[in-house]
């Protein structure tokens, strides 16, 4: 196997239900990038790989909650094959962003009483379920956490810009 079919297998194999790809230090270390370049090599790795995927709609991504990089979709690519999560149902969208502003503001642990609070619904755990099912989210106790998976279909960053402008929009 050659660097860039091993690179390719290791961004894109499936770990376990919410981990795809693999992090810099075992992509490092499965192509041999030991010596004091490793860092240079790597970048330079990536970014003739994603020469080459450009023209196939995709590039490689790196999730930042567990720093797997992975291969993905560009994101006009990922909104034409349906990939995106806003390919949810706007009541499930809805649950699940819901649940992304609390885990960003980490003012308090995420159960699901306070989810049916803040979404004024008497029960939510039908869609609660369903995001587990997608592998989303995971329910332990009734308190509700976010797997690394969502990362790799949602821009963080850009997420929070968003959040930011509309936030600002309303204090005018």
């Amino acid at each position: 196997m050659n660097e860039a079919q091993l690179l390719m297998f290791l961004l894109s194999r499936k770990k376990d239900e919410t981990t795809i790809g693999a992090t810099k230090d075992e992509i490092c270390d499965k192509l041999g990038l030991t010596d004091r370049n490793a860092d240079y090599k790597f970048w330079n790795l990536l970014e003739g790989l994603n020469r080459t995927l450009f023209p196939l709609g995709m590039v490689t991504k790196i999730n930042p909650v567990n720093s797997h990089w992975h291969l993905g979709f560009q994101d006009k690519m990922e909104m034409q094959f349906g990939r995106s999560v806003h390919a949810l149902s706007p009541r499930i969208a809805a649950l699940l962003f819901t649940i992304l502003i609390l885990y960003i503001s980490k003012s308090t642990q995420i159960t699901l009483g306070k989810i049916q609070e803040i979404r004024n619904k008497q029960d939510v755990s039908k869609d609660v379920r369903d995001l587990e099912k997608l592998g989303f989210i995971t329910v332990e106790d009734d308190v509700i956490t976010l797997t690394a998976k969502i990362f790799y279909y949602i821009d963080v960053n850009e997420l929070i810009e968003k959040i930011k402008e509309l936030k600002d929009t309303n204090k005018k």
